[in-house]
């Protein structure tokens, strides 16, 4: 059987998509035919000036190009997996019907729904319209599936939908993390300049809760003992309100922004902080919980799916609105977290490569000719 993986355009510029692509065909290449497709910069090549321009042509190149080559490039006994929902608009392309793809999370689409949500992020018009086609065309897939029980329960609760059709996946790491040995952490630190204990972030996007996470460790650092600690944010530039906050509470010299780090960098951050703090308000997944966990990083996350699905009882949890609260549950975790390090451990053994790429091929094998 021939497997095809779709993947997404690189003008997108995400990360965590051509990862999720990779790892399907490293893993499943030993026993299929695999090969991943992706859009071609075919129009957008000519270098718009204009972003408005480049978003529309890209939209050309992603579902009409793109569909049409599809159409010519898939023969009907061929098993398309299409690893992003967005490219669900590629359906009426695809004549085969082994059809499946994967929802990584329903975000945008909550966002038309959502009043709680709309208060940190807004949707435009043309947004609004985009996700409701996005959503149109999902419906019609006979194979869904899930990174997250969470993504699954807010699919059931937003269209009327089989749930037999619906399965649930969790990711697995793209990565080999594992924590580096002492020696390995001094040098680390030694040669980054570190010589304070710090937290760590991970994320970019307006549901990571950066404007909280701030007030959370501003809460903290006011307790005496704590008052060297320092926050390292790994991700793209900070935004005006992100930067306006920072300068607000006077907190310019400790923190810091670490942008595109290679993975040995994003490791050893990882390994050598005190702890994750991770306040998201909502998660499709959340790799840097498992990550960090693998890495022998304690995690500070949310109570909420997917983040407490992931994390079990082997994270401690925070109320990501709450600063003065949560800063007071960090500083007291904080003295048992070698317990909390060891769960972790164990934890991250249900994200094996093996685990993962068996429901994948159970889940091939069930589509329906």
């Amino acid at each position: 059987m021939k497997i095809y993986i779709i993947g997404n355009y690189n003008l997108l510029n995400s990360k965590s998509m051509p990862l999720y692509a990779n790892t399907l065909k490293k893993l499943l290449i030993k026993s299929h035919k695999v090969q991943i497709l992706e859009p071609k910069i075919l129009l957008n090549k000519f270098n718009f000036k204009k972003k408005f321009i480049r978003k529309w042509i890209g939209y050309i190149d992603m579902y009409i190009l793109f569909g049409i080559y599809l159409y010519f490039k898939i023969k009907k006994n061929d098993l398309v997996h299409i690893c992003d929902q967005a490219n669900s608009l590629l359906f009426p392309f695809i004549r085969t019907k082994k059809l499946i793809i994967t929802c990584h999370d329903l975000i945008s689409i909550e966002l038309l729904k959502n009043n709680f949500l709309k208060k940190f992020n807004k949707i435009s018009f043309m947004g609004k319209v985009y996700q409701k086609i996005i959503f149109f065309y999902l419906k019609k897939f006979k194979i869904i599936i899930c990174v997250s029980q969470k993504t699954k329960e807010d699919l059931l609760k937003m269209i009327k939908i089989n749930n037999k059709k619906i399965y649930v996946v969790h990711n697995t790491f793209n990565k080999k993390f594992s924590k580096l040995n002492k020696q390995q952490r001094i040098k680390f630190l030694k040669r980054e300049k570190i010589n304070y204990p710090y937290f760590l972030h991970i994320g970019i996007n307006w549901y990571k809760n950066r404007e909280n996470l701030i007030k959370i460790f501003y809460q903290f650092i006011k307790v005496e003992r704590r008052k060297n600690f320092k926050l390292i944010l790994i991700g793209n530039s900070m935004t005006n309100n992100l930067k306006k906050l920072i300068i607000k509470l006077r907190l310019k010299d400790k923190i810091k922004l670490i942008q595109n780090p290679n993975f040995s960098e994003l490791r050893s951050y990882y390994s050598s902080a005190e702890a994750l703090i991770y306040p998201s308000i909502r998660e499709g997944f959340g790799w840097p919980i498992i990550e960090a966990q693998k890495c022998g990083c304690p995690v500070f996350t949310t109570n909420k799916g997917p983040m407490n699905e992931l994390g079990l009882d082997t994270v401690f949890y925070i109320d990501p609105i709450r600063s003065k609260i949560s800063s007071k549950i960090i500083d007291k975790k904080l003295l048992c977290k070698e317990i909390i390090i060891n769960k972790g451990f164990e934890n991250v053994k249900r994200f094996n490569a093996k685990i993962f790429i068996n429901k994948m091929k159970n889940i091939y094998n069930k589509v329906p000719n």
